[in-house]
């Protein structure tokens, strides 16, 4: 799309937006390029100046989920509160200039909720490589795990959030933004217990120490 000319560097990075064409980001045969971005400053433009190395930031971030555990079998995992639009470039200031560490992440547009879920199932205990997301706040986006325990069919539900411990209690805990670049490893080595009988549960059940280690 052509902005014509004479453009401030943040009237151009307000533009540079990215849509997904389906609320998954395509991992198949046919793959979804993932849009990458970085700056180099260049004195001028022709055809003798040599672009500098450029160090590139993936816009999405990358979730796994792996199971572990004897006594249990994950069949699916659900991303809820997800994102469909954001920018390409990282946050920046007023004039333009990026904001690689900001502490925030800036989010585009209303975040999906139950009815627009995306569901990855599995048949071999875990989903790798399949789950991308672009940014979100602490708290917008989490996963329900859906599977089942020892010989008993009855699927279980748990609600995964984003979050580290904080401090010396495991008790508490510290929910985190989703961040562009980084991939989030849930990797789950114990199941202690049932979870929710339907998987609409655990949407209105905030993070606690639960069943799943």
């Amino acid at each position: 799309h052509w902005l014509g000319t004479e453009h401030s560097k943040k009237f151009v990075l307000d533009c540079i937006l990215y849509t997904k064409s389906s609320p998954k980001w395509n991992t198949g045969d046919n793959y979804t390029p993932i849009p990458m971005y970085g700056e180099a400053w260049l004195g001028s433009i022709s055809p003798l100046v040599t672009v500098p190395v450029v160090s590139l930031q993936r816009m999405v971030a990358r979730i796994d989920v792996v199971n572990t555990a004897s006594n249990f079998t994950l069949n699916s995992v659900s991303q809820v509160g997800y994102y469909q639009t954001s920018r390409i470039s990282p946050p920046y200031d007023a004039y333009g200039n990026i904001i690689w560490n900001n502490d925030i992440p800036e989010v585009y547009g209303n975040s999906t909720g139950w009815n627009d879920r995306n569901v990855y199932a599995t048949t071999t205990n875990s989903i790798v490589g399949d789950i991308y997301s672009f940014e979100a706040r602490a708290k917008q986006m989490f996963l329900i795990v859906e599977g089942t325990i020892g010989s008993d069919p009855a699927p279980q539900y748990y609600r995964v959030d984003f979050t580290v411990p904080q401090g010396s209690a495991p008790s508490k805990i510290e929910y985190l933004h989703v961040r562009r670049n980084p991939k989030y490893i849930f990797t789950i080595t114990n199941v202690a217990g049932g979870g929710y009988s339907t998987p609409q549960e655990p949407m209105t059940s905030p993070t606690v120490v639960s069943n799943p280690e």
